[in-house]
């Protein structure tokens, strides 16, 4: 079935491209000609047409290429279950993302902190020592 689609997913992408950047962003799907988002209704309602580009845009880049978009249309038409799961399976790995990017930042800022407090501590006008770190 998505073999099928391909060549009209691509014209479909052509036409939704407005700057012609080779790229889609998410207001460029969302004005989409009436004509397309029908056609895409069949993938999701057509009043969704913002978590449909979530769903699609799978490096969470903000656009997606053509490549991209037929691949992620496929991945919806293929899927052996509901829509709503992909779309929560999506958010998901969002979230798993933004924590994993959330502990690294807070990592960080421990290993800044831990190293100025060992300076401070070491520096010999500091007036921390050893023994005001203590518990």
């Amino acid at each position: 079935e998505f073999l099928q689609i391909l060549p009209e997913l691509k014209r479909s992408f052509a036409a939704m491209d407005q700057d012609g950047d080779g790229h889609l962003t998410v207001d460029e799907l969302v004005h989409a000609p009436v004509s397309i988002r029908h056609a895409l209704s069949k993938y999701i309602d057509e009043a969704a047409m913002n978590e449909l580009f979530e769903m699609i845009d799978i490096d969470n880049s903000g656009s997606v290429d053509s490549d991209e978009f037929c691949d992620g249309i496929g991945n919806i038409v293929k899927a052996e279950c509901p829509k709503e799961l992909l779309r929560t399976l999506k958010q998901l790995q969002g979230i798993r993302r933004e924590l994993a990017e959330l502990k690294s930042s807070w990592l960080l800022l421990e290993s800044k902190q831990l190293a100025t407090l060992t300076s401070a501590a070491g520096h010999p006008n500091s007036r921390m020592s050893p023994d005001s770190c203590r518990v």
